[in-house]
């Protein structure tokens, strides 16, 4: 059973298509300049099982609706 464990304070997920979510820790971008920064980690929600929120993380409604729908 695939987990998916958000940790980094700040993180942002949010929806990103149908079956895909999006994150991105807004902290860290605007510590790093443009070009250094971490690109956004696309999780295809078919690979996950379960998410795991540990700390201060922003999951937009369409992000939790999608992992509802998936039973996640």
């Amino acid at each position: 059973m695939p987990t998916l464990y958000l940790t980094e304070d700040y993180a942002l997920v949010r929806r990103e298509g149908a079956d895909c979510c999006w994150c991105r820790s807004p902290k860290e971008a605007a510590k790093t300049p443009r070009a250094l920064s971490r690109a956004p980690e696309r999780v295809p929600l078919l690979k996950i099982d379960e998410v795991i929120v540990l700390g201060e993380i922003t999951l937009t409604a369409s992000a939790i609706h999608a992992l509802m729908e998936r039973d996640i």
